[in-house]
Protein backbone atom coordinates (compact mmCIF):
# COMPACT_ATOMS: atom_id res chain seq x y z
CA UNK A 1 0.00 0.00 0.00
CA UNK A 2 1.58 3.84 -0.96
CA UNK A 3 2.48 5.72 1.96
CA UNK A 4 3.29 8.93 2.39
CA UNK A 5 4.56 11.59 4.92
CA UNK A 6 3.54 15.10 4.33
CA UNK A 7 3.15 14.53 0.35
CA UNK A 8 6.64 12.48 0.12
CA UNK A 9 6.53 8.67 -0.84
CA UNK A 10 4.15 6.84 -2.72
CA UNK A 11 0.81 7.22 -3.34
CA UNK A 12 -2.31 5.97 -5.59
CA UNK A 13 -3.14 8.82 -8.40
CA UNK A 14 -5.58 7.54 -11.16
CA UNK A 15 -8.99 5.52 -11.52
CA UNK A 16 -9.57 3.86 -15.37
CA UNK A 17 -11.32 0.87 -16.54
CA UNK A 18 -14.08 0.06 -14.00
CA UNK A 19 -15.73 -3.08 -13.73
CA UNK A 20 -19.41 -4.35 -12.70
CA UNK A 21 -17.94 -5.33 -9.50
CA UNK A 22 -16.99 -2.07 -8.43
CA UNK A 23 -12.95 -3.01 -9.04
CA UNK A 24 -10.61 -0.51 -11.23
CA UNK A 25 -7.19 0.23 -12.17
CA UNK A 26 -5.23 2.79 -9.78
CA UNK A 27 -1.34 3.49 -10.19
CA UNK A 28 0.68 3.52 -7.15
CA UNK A 29 3.34 6.85 -7.76
CA UNK A 30 6.29 7.91 -6.20
CA UNK A 31 5.37 11.55 -4.94
CA UNK A 32 7.40 14.70 -4.63
CA UNK A 33 4.54 17.29 -2.57
CA UNK A 34 1.96 15.17 -3.61
CA UNK A 35 2.95 15.72 -7.18
CA UNK A 36 3.00 12.10 -9.18
CA UNK A 37 6.91 11.98 -10.38
CA UNK A 38 7.47 8.29 -11.47
CA UNK A 39 4.79 5.73 -11.78
CA UNK A 40 5.73 2.12 -9.64
CA UNK A 41 2.84 -0.13 -10.65
CA UNK A 42 -0.97 -0.70 -11.53
CA UNK A 43 -3.41 -2.42 -9.55
CA UNK A 44 -6.43 -3.60 -10.02
CA UNK A 45 -8.31 -2.55 -6.50
CA UNK A 46 -11.60 -2.18 -4.63
CA UNK A 47 -12.42 0.51 -2.12
CA UNK A 48 -13.21 -0.55 1.07
CA UNK A 49 -13.15 2.82 2.61
CA UNK A 50 -11.81 4.31 5.57
CA UNK A 51 -12.50 3.09 8.83
CA UNK A 52 -12.51 5.00 12.42
CA UNK A 53 -8.83 3.80 13.05
CA UNK A 54 -7.22 4.85 10.19
CA UNK A 55 -7.45 8.15 8.24
CA UNK A 56 -6.43 6.45 5.25
CA UNK A 57 -8.60 4.73 2.91
CA UNK A 58 -8.63 0.91 2.38
CA UNK A 59 -8.42 -1.50 -0.57
CA UNK A 60 -8.49 -5.18 -1.78
CA UNK A 61 -6.12 -6.06 -4.40
CA UNK A 62 -7.18 -8.13 -7.40
CA UNK A 63 -4.19 -7.50 -9.12
CA UNK A 64 -0.28 -6.54 -9.85
CA UNK A 65 0.74 -5.08 -12.98
CA UNK A 66 3.42 -2.83 -15.19
CA UNK A 67 2.19 0.45 -15.19
CA UNK A 68 -0.89 1.11 -17.29
CA UNK A 69 0.31 3.32 -19.93
CA UNK A 70 -2.97 4.93 -20.81
CA UNK A 71 -3.68 6.27 -17.22
CA UNK A 72 -0.08 7.15 -16.82
CA UNK A 73 0.09 10.01 -19.71
CA UNK A 74 -3.74 10.83 -18.56
CA UNK A 75 -2.01 11.71 -15.24
CA UNK A 76 0.85 13.53 -16.73
CA UNK A 77 -1.84 15.09 -18.57
CA UNK A 78 -3.67 16.63 -16.00
CA UNK A 79 -0.93 17.55 -13.87
CA UNK A 80 0.95 19.25 -16.71
CA UNK A 81 -2.60 20.97 -17.51
CA UNK A 82 -2.86 22.29 -13.82
CA UNK A 83 0.98 23.63 -13.41
CA UNK A 84 0.13 25.47 -16.33
CA UNK A 85 -3.15 26.57 -15.86
CA UNK A 86 -2.20 28.15 -12.43
CA UNK A 87 0.11 30.59 -14.04
CA UNK A 88 -1.86 31.39 -16.09
CA UNK A 89 -4.67 32.48 -13.98
CA UNK A 90 -2.33 34.41 -11.54
CA UNK A 91 -0.97 36.16 -15.31
CA UNK A 92 -4.32 37.30 -15.49
CA UNK A 93 -4.91 38.31 -12.41
CA UNK A 94 -2.30 40.30 -12.42
CA UNK A 95 -3.01 42.39 -15.75
CA UNK A 96 -6.34 42.89 -14.56
CA UNK A 97 -4.72 44.90 -11.38
CA UNK A 98 -1.97 46.43 -13.82
CA UNK A 99 -5.21 47.32 -15.94
CA UNK A 100 -7.39 48.93 -13.32
CA UNK A 101 -5.59 49.96 -10.24
CA UNK A 102 -7.62 52.35 -9.10
CA UNK A 103 -10.59 50.23 -8.87
CA UNK A 104 -8.29 47.60 -7.16
CA UNK A 105 -6.77 49.78 -4.60
CA UNK A 106 -10.00 48.96 -2.13
CA UNK A 107 -10.08 45.71 -0.25
CA UNK A 108 -13.61 44.81 -1.80
CA UNK A 109 -11.31 45.14 -5.42
CA UNK A 110 -8.67 42.95 -4.34
CA UNK A 111 -10.82 40.82 -2.15
CA UNK A 112 -13.35 40.40 -5.75
CA UNK A 113 -9.83 39.77 -7.61
CA UNK A 114 -8.17 37.30 -5.18
CA UNK A 115 -12.03 35.31 -4.81
CA UNK A 116 -11.97 35.38 -8.77
CA UNK A 117 -8.29 33.97 -9.29
CA UNK A 118 -8.68 31.16 -6.51
CA UNK A 119 -11.91 30.55 -8.13
CA UNK A 120 -10.31 30.10 -11.52
CA UNK A 121 -7.32 28.23 -10.01
CA UNK A 122 -9.94 25.71 -8.94
CA UNK A 123 -11.82 25.20 -11.39
CA UNK A 124 -10.12 22.22 -13.61
CA UNK A 125 -10.14 20.29 -9.86
CA UNK A 126 -13.40 18.49 -10.31
CA UNK A 127 -12.42 17.18 -13.95
CA UNK A 128 -10.98 13.77 -13.07
CA UNK A 129 -14.49 13.16 -10.70
CA UNK A 130 -16.70 13.82 -13.38
CA UNK A 131 -15.08 11.52 -16.12
CA UNK A 132 -14.91 9.03 -13.39
CA UNK A 133 -18.87 9.57 -12.63
CA UNK A 134 -19.04 9.59 -16.49
CA UNK A 135 -17.04 6.10 -16.79
CA UNK A 136 -18.86 4.00 -13.97
CA UNK A 137 -22.29 5.44 -15.40
CA UNK A 138 -21.13 3.86 -18.66
CA UNK A 139 -20.57 0.32 -16.97
CA UNK A 140 -23.28 0.63 -14.72
CA UNK A 141 -25.54 0.98 -17.92
CA UNK A 142 -23.88 -1.77 -19.84
CA UNK A 143 -24.31 -4.47 -17.28
CA UNK A 144 -27.66 -3.55 -16.36
CA UNK A 145 -28.61 -3.42 -20.08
Amino acid sequence: MPFTIHGYGTIFYGKRDFRADATYITTEWLAFAYIPLFPTRSLRVSDLGSSEQSLWDRYTVYDKALPNWKQVLCVYGFVTFFIAWVPAVLLVASRLYSDFPDSLATILGLSLVFIAAAFMIALPLPIPWILRRRARKQVYDQHNA
